[in-house]
């Protein structure tokens, strides 16, 4: 899963090798970030990092299923009118869309 360099936290776990701009390698995947590692990865201007989840299995714990129902439809409801026009078969479209009405309730 893609997270951004402002939202990462200690104890998270590198998907990928990490490598900058100049394709050196700065972390290897499987890589438990610490404090450091983050600070690290800010001053080198790295923006955002690929850790590990979002795995199907994943999904059974994403927000979706430990927000109100109701809250959820309601929230649901207004991201579609928003993607209206937009394949919703497609998964990154899909995910967009989740990830709008995750905000809206936010």
């Amino acid at each position: 899963m893609l997270i951004k360099t402002n939202q990462l936290q200690a104890g998270m776990v590198l998907a990928e090798d990490l490598k900058d701009h100049e394709n050196r390698k700065l972390y290897p995947a499987g890589k438990v970030l610490t404090e450091k590692c983050i600070f690290n990865l800010k001053a080198w201007g790295i923006l955002e990092v690929q850790i590990q989840g979002n795995t199907p299995e994943d999904k059974k714990s994403t927000p979706r299923n430990t927000i109100d129902p109701v809250k959820w439809g309601r929230a649901e409801k207004a991201a579609k009118k928003l993607f209206t026009h937009a394949n919703l078969d497609h998964p990154a479209m899909a995910e967009l869309m989740r990830l709008c009405a995750i905000k809206k309730i936010n």
